[in-house]
């Protein structure tokens, strides 16, 4: 990209510049004060245009006379207008503001007059230069303009996320599927920015999100270990990890009653088996590393994943403004797309593609709790607990019922020959949470009442997305 400057020869600079105010020494008379451009010390030919404004109010003359002197003078100083092309990094600026520019080997100083921003992110701008000397001229050159800062490579990952739902503001009520990701640098500095691009049907790339703020992401230094009851905290529990991009400002410890309340999520994991948890104590290492310590793990529905942990995992941090959302049709369940994170100035062609399943895990229903089975006469009764992935909330008095927060209320139930067994009989329960295992179903499947039941259930989603099912052995 190239600077468009226009130059103003010494002699077109306004010479003049006067204000007419009410000036309370002349009875509140109307009077004019000037401003006059300073003598320049090369031989050009003078300058004379003039300038005059009305202002009114009432002030001294003294006051009036600085301010034209002021105006003239700034008049002078921003004689060159130019446009030119930036990147995120400068994604704050407004008209008004005062900026330095690194461009062909000199510093700009430039007072934006107008801003303009690109769909790719870019920013165009118009700018007068900004100098302490009128002797000074812009040069000719062209090429991309550069911060006083070292700029990094454009280079970005996308990491795409299979995860529950985070928010209920984010769902769709079974009109589509929800896929959360993230943008972050690959590691280097100075990093403004990526596009994200999809393959679409007929093979064309297209924008489908962008992210000018760096994704938070580290990296597990150590295997996370299985845990089989996800609803209690693990105190002691601790992870390390090194973080690769992102700004750290944002990692702070929370409280019990904070984390219980919403703070401090994190994704722990690869595509296909993210761990969602969250953290109460955050301990900076000095050494880009930090340790996590008192972790409540899978949260919602990922519990399923609590043992599939590798060294090496990625940690995403969960936050709302690190984490964004595409929306997907129902259509889209198990399909996978090619995606091209883009960072700001680089190319789509030199970019690597990588290739991402959306599962539709934000529509997963977490499983089924507190399961029972008591023999009632011949038969057997079985009952569980519903859970919901939206609009769930924390009750005081225990008095709790869960949400439905699907367009069905529907069960599967299968009775198991043991412990990790064959399935022997399966129930389809609509809007109930009990089911009656009749006496004749027992015999055929046992012979009689057997000493233990073993049974899973899992909740169905209205989108097609297969659910987790829970198992449990109950003594009879």
């Amino acid at each position: 990209m190239g600077i468009r400057a226009t130059r103003l020869n010494p002699e077109e600079f306004i010479a003049r510049y006067g204000i007419n105010y009410r000036d309370p020494a002349e009875i509140y008379q109307e009077r004019p004060q000037f401003g006059e451009i300073p003598s320049l010390p090369f031989p050009v030919a003078p300058a004379d245009q003039a300038v005059k404004a009305s202002i009114p109010i009432i002030v001294d003359a003294d006051t009036v006379k600085v301010l034209a002197t002021q105006k003239v003078n700034r008049l002078a100083l921003e004689r060159h207008e130019f446009k030119m092309t930036l990147r995120a990094k400068y994604g704050d600026i407004e008209p008004e503001d005062i900026v330095q520019f690194v461009f062909a080997g000199r510093t700009i100083t430039a007072r934006i007059l107008e801003t303009t921003y690109r769909p790719d992110y870019m920013i165009d701008i118009v700018a007068t230069e900004f100098l302490s000397s009128v002797s000074v001229s812009i040069s000719g050159a062209t090429g991309r303009p550069t911060e006083p800062n070292p700029v990094g490579t454009p280079a970005s990952r996308y990491y795409h996320l299979d995860i529950p739902l985070l928010s209920d503001a984010d769902d769709l009520g079974g009109d589509g599927l929800v896929q959360y990701h993230v943008l972050a640098s690959a590691g280097q500095p100075y990093w403004d920015g990526a596009t994200l691009f999809r393959k679409d049907a007929s093979g064309l790339y297209q924008t489908v999100a962008g992210q000018t703020t760096n994704g938070l992401v580290g990296i597990a230094l150590e295997v996370l270990p299985d845990w089989d009851i996800p609803y209690v905290t693990e105190f002691t529990r601790t992870l390390d990890l090194a973080i690769l991009s992102g700004n750290t400002d944002v990692l702070a410890s929370a409280t019990y009653l904070e984390m219980m309340n919403g703070a401090n999520f994190f994704a722990i994991g690869q595509p296909g088996r993210w761990e969602v948890c969250q953290v109460m104590t955050i301990t900076s290492n000095g050494d880009n590393s930090y340790t996590f310590e008192g972790l409540r793990r899978g949260r919602k529905s990922s519990e399923e994943f609590t043992g599939l942990h590798e060294s090496g995992d990625f940690v995403v941090w969960l936050s709302e403004e690190n984490v964004q959302n595409i929306d997907y049709s129902i259509a889209s369940l198990d399909d996978a797309f090619d995606f091209k994170p883009v960072g700001f100035g680089g190319t789509i062609d030199t970019t690597l593609a990588v290739n991402r399943t959306v599962t539709g895990e934000a529509e997963k229903i977490p499983k089924p709790c507190q399961l029972d089975a008591t023999v009632v006469g011949s038969d057997i009764v079985l009952d569980w607990v519903r859970r919901t992935r939206i609009g769930a909330y924390w009750s005081d008095d225990g008095d709790y019922t869960a949400p439905l927060g699907e367009t069905l209320e529907q069960y599967i139930v299968r009775i198991k020959s043991g412990p990790g067994g064959a399935v022997l009989r399966t129930f389809t329960v609509n809007d109930a949470t009990t089911k009656t295992y009749l006496a004749a179903d027992i015999t055929t499947d046992f012979g009689s009442i057997p000493a233990q039941l073993t049974f899973d259930i899992r909740q169905v989603s209205g989108t097609g997305v297969i659910c987790p099912a829970r198992e449990e052995t109950i003594d009879l």
